[in-house]
């Protein structure tokens, strides 16, 4: 989402990023894609984007209007380029001192709160993106070719995160098949 119209891997790169201070997934995200991130933590974006510091955000819908960053923005592309999660951790030492049929319940449960929590998300994602377009915000849909550019781009750089061993090839391998299954 950004003040600037952008549609194109190199449209984006000449664009002002704001990527979360700390977040490596982003930075190297955007660095994959040529773009350079401007790291800053969350307090610091409302007023980046009031001054010029920002031009662009990559965020969900719902953060955007959460802390009113879409009162500064006025585009927002139609490409997904980054999925936002959250993790619910179980120590292994706590989880293995559980019975079997306890185990066997807190997965059954926790799968359920999950799947829960993955509808409410994508209800709440589609709901508020629907909102910003009420607003005003306009949707920037890339041609065809840009949608190819951004894919190709992309699958480069998750080759190079498999060299670099960022990601394994099996884990990345598993998140396309997911993935696929989704679409």
């Amino acid at each position: 989402m950004g003040k600037k119209r952008a549609t194109s891997v190199a449209g984006a790169r000449r664009l002002k990023v704001w990527t979360p201070q700390g977040d490596e997934a982003a930075m190297r995200t955007l660095v994959a894609f040529g773009i350079t991130p401007i790291p800053s933590s969350i307090a610091n974006v409302l007023t980046g984007l009031q001054t010029g510091l920002f031009d662009t955000i990559a965020s969900p819908p719902v953060a955007a209007v959460a802390l009113q960053w879409h009162t500064q923005l006025k585009y927002v592309l139609d490409l997904p380029l980054m999925y936002v999660y959250g993790l619910f951790v179980v120590s292994a030492s706590q989880f293995e001192r559980l019975s079997d049929a306890d185990q066997m319940s807190v997965r059954s449960i926790m799968a359920d709160v999950v799947r829960q929590a993955d509808r409410k998300n994508r209800a709440d994602d589609i709901a508020t993106f629907n909102v910003l377009l009420d607003q005003g915000i306009e949707l920037l849909t890339p041609s065809d070719k840009e949608r190819r550019e951004w894919r190709r781009v992309g699958a480069e750089a998750a080759e190079e995160w498999i060299d670099r061993g960022i990601v394994s090839r099996g884990l990345y391998q598993r998140f396309q098949s997911a993935l696929k299954a989704q679409r």
